[in-house]
């Protein structure tokens, strides 16, 4: 698997798509593994798996292009059926009329709009559908907080990043294994994430900052494992590649998570 999820990695980047709502006037296409790479992730038998052709919606908030965010790359080497936006409006009529198996929000910048946006995204939690949800603004109290189930308090220096003590769960150790101790550098417009508390108490550790038993948790699981939500930011890890195994370390994180919180298994 480690092998495919290379070639699909590196594919990813040669392939141009219209998979993304850059464009308010055209429309919103869908990009797969098995679209653009010869069938990985879909059929039927003995090693299909079950990721692949799932549909995902990644709301990617800021500029650039869907290939350079680490949640839908990830999507993609499972050989799910990714769709990608970055406006508000066009995030809504996609989930609303459209909607994924898994929703994934990677905001680092610019939360999306609160009341545009997050009764939607609060409907889909309500349903009980999976979700990756990490943006900016949760130490401001906002309404996405009360959604989301947390606080966090303000990062602004990268941290390293490890398996939280007692975890139901390594990510680092799943389907992708990597180093712990991730740490990418500070951005210097940005803040690098929110150290994250639950409201209620029921929100679950899957990893903290700074070492192997600290306190303060960078990743929480919550609404029983359908929800992670990230205090770190994909963005803060590019170029991280601690393993040396041409697979960003930030990508396999997501491809982790992804397989977390919808229970799917890819194609051997």
């Amino acid at each position: 698997m480690r092998a495919s999820l290379i070639t699909l990695f590196v594919a990813a980047f040669a392939v141009s798509t219209g998979c993304e709502s850059t464009d308010k006037n055209a429309d919103t296409g869908a990009d797969t593994g098995a679209d653009l790479f010869g069938g990985e992730g879909e059929g039927e038998g003995e090693g299909a798996g079950t990721c692949g052709g799932q549909g995902v919606l990644v709301h990617y908030k800021e500029g650039g292009d869907p290939e350079d965010v680490f949640a839908y790359q990830a999507a993609l080497s499972l050989g799910m059926d990714v769709r990608a936006t970055k406006h508000d409006e066009d995030f809504v009529a996609e989930l609303t009329t459209n909607p994924p198996a898994l929703l994934i929000i990677d905001a680092p910048v610019a939360r999306p709009d609160d009341e545009e946006v997050l009764p939607h995204v609060q409907d889909f939690l309500d349903a009980g559908n999976p979700a990756l949800i990490g943006i900016s603004d949760l130490h401001r109290d906002t309404p996405w907080n009360e959604v989301l189930g947390v606080d966090g308090d303000d990062q602004w220096d990268s941290r390293e990043i490890y398996a939280a003590p007692g975890a139901d769960t390594n990510l680092f150790a799943g389907e992708q294994q990597f180093p712990e101790g991730m740490r990418g550098p500070s951005s210097s417009w940005a803040i690098d994430g929110h150290a994250l508390t639950s409201r209620d108490g029921s929100g679950v550790p899957l990893a903290v900052f700074d070492s192997t038993d600290g306190s303060e948790v960078a990743i929480m699981s919550m609404r029983d494992g359908q929800l992670i939500v990230n205090g770190l930011f994909g963005d803060v890890f590019k170029r991280v590649d601690n393993d040396e195994d041409e697979l960003p370390d930030a990508m396999e994180l997501y491809v982790n998570e992804i397989m977390y919180v919808t229970g799917c298994t890819p194609a051997e």
